[in-house]
C-alpha cells in the first residue's frame, strides 16, 4: 500500500492541515499529530482532499511496458502555495491469532519513501488553465482506470474558434448587417439639378 502525503517545497515540514483561528487561516502548520486539537479557539481542516491510500494495480505503460503503479485519482490541493508530494510504501503487518481469539490491531512499516518535483498552486483567479495529459495519462485510462483526460491545452479565458452558445460568446451564426446610406440635403439638391438639367438637354 502506497500513502500520499502533502510537505513544503523543503521537504521538512507537512502541510497536510490549516488552522483557522481569529487573525485568519494558517495554512500548513503540520499533521493532525502535531497539532493541539482540543482548543476551541481553533479550528483545522485538511489542506489536500482526497483518498491518500492506494493499492498497486497491474498496467501496462505508454510504451507498453509492464508494471505495478499506484493511482490517485481525487487528490486535491485548498490553498495556494508550493508543495511536494511525499510517497510512503507501506508494509501491512497482521498479527497472528488463535481460533476464537479477538483480533489484535496491525501496525504499518515503511519500507520505502519518495519526494515528488516541486509543484504551485494557484488561486482560482490566478490559474493559468489545464495542459494537455500526457501519453502515459492517457495510456493508464485506456486500461479502464477512471481518471479525467484532456486533449488540447485550455487556456484560462481562452475559447475555441466557432464555440457557440454561453453567455457573453459569439454565436455560431452570422449576423446580418444592413448597411444604409445616408445622404445630406445638400446633397439631395446638387442630385435634383442634376436631374433637371438632364430632362432639359433631352427635350431639346
Amino acid at each position: 500500500m502506497l500513502q500520499c502525503t502533502l510537505w513544503n517545497e523543503e521537504r521538512s515540514e507537512h502541510r497536510n492541515i490549516i488552522r483557522t483561528t481569529a487573525k485568519g487561516p494558517t495554512p500548513g502548520l503540520g499533521s493532525s499529530d502535531t497539532l493541539d486539537t482540543t482548543s476551541s479557539a481553533e479550528k483545522h481542516a485538511r489542506v489536500m482532499m482526497g483518498n491518500i491510500f492506494a493499492n498497486a494495480i497491474h498496467l501496462e505503460d505508454d510504451r507498453g511496458d509492464p508494471g505495478y503503479f499506484f493511482i490517485f485519482p481525487d487528490l486535491s490541493i485548498r490553498v495556494e502555495g508550493r508543495y511536494c508530494l511525499k510517497f510512503d510504501l507501506l508494509k501491512v503487518i497482521i498479527p497472528p491469532t488463535a481460533p476464537g481469539e479477538e483480533q489484535v490491531p496491525g501496525g504499518n512499516q515503511v519500507v520505502a519513501e519518495v519526494y515528488s518535483d516541486v509543484f504551485v498552486v494557484f488561486a482560482a483567479k490566478k490559474f493559468p488553465g489545464m495542459m494537455e495529459s500526457t501519453e502515459f495519462t492517457k495510456a493508464i485510462a485506456r486500461q479502464g482506470i477512471k481518471i479525467n483526460i484532456r486533449g488540447e491545452p485550455r487556456r484560462r479565458g481562452t475559447a475555441a474558434a466557432g464555440t457557440t452558445g454561453g453567455h457573453g460568446r459569439e454565436s455560431g451564426r452570422r449576423r446580418k448587417v444592413q448597411v444604409v446610406e445616408v445622404q445630406s440635403d445638400d446633397e439631395e439638391e446638387d442630385e435634383d439639378e442634376e436631374s433637371e438639367m438632364s430632362r432639359r438637354s433631352a427635350e431639346t
